[in-house]
């Protein structure tokens, strides 16, 4: 991402690209069941459901960029952190947004807009997926209305790396910046 260094919104940026430890998550495994024979309920969906592991792990980051999208306009983060495990940099950026919000601080023209998903390397139950994303100019104000940051924008180029939870789900455990 390019965007002027030190400030607040490019750092909660970086935090979302910064290389961590992939699969850290002190939170408690899911009960598992016992299998059964008898059919799962199931629902009719207007979309289908991603049936392969790229088609899968290419809707969680597509998903994941939607809701930090809406999170920049309501500090509702909770889709976000059950996206990533509790050592993912993407928590703290929620942390962020979150407080940004919640102090009265509002983010203007913030806005991923994604460009290319590109998931590789899957083996088994990880996946890395390239993203790329363009940021136009924005604007993060304070409780007072005051600017704290005026970005230019930029783009995001980053890595990211998948695990699959016991429930099936992908979630983000790790990111790499490639620019």
């Amino acid at each position: 991402m390019r965007g002027p260094t030190g400030t607040v919104l490019f750092r909660v940026a970086l935090v979302v690209i910064a290389l961590t430890g992939a699969g850290c998550s002190d939170d408690p495994p899911e009960a598992g069941g016992l299998p059964s024979n008898s059919p799962s309920p199931s629902t009719t969906s207007s979309s289908p459901t991603p049936a392969t592991p790229e088609e899968q792990v290419e809707a969680t980051m597509q998903a994941y960029f939607e809701e930090t999208n809406k999170a920049f306009q309501t500090g509702d983060v909770r889709e976000l952190k059950a996206m990533s495990t509790s050592g993912c940099p993407c928590r703290r950026s929620a942390e962020s947004i979150e407080k940004t919000i919640k102090s009265g601080g509002r983010f203007e023209g913030l806005k991923y807009d994604v460009q290319s998903i590109k998931v590789h390397d899957i083996d088994g139950g990880t996946a890395l997926a390239e993203v790329r994303a363009d940021l136009a100019p924005y604007k993060v104000f304070n409780s007072d209305g005051d600017v704290t940051e005026d970005s230019p924008g930029g783009t995001l180029h980053t890595d990211f790396s998948l695990s699959r939870s016991e429930s099936g789900t992908w979630i983000i455990g790790n990111s790499l910046n490639l620019e």
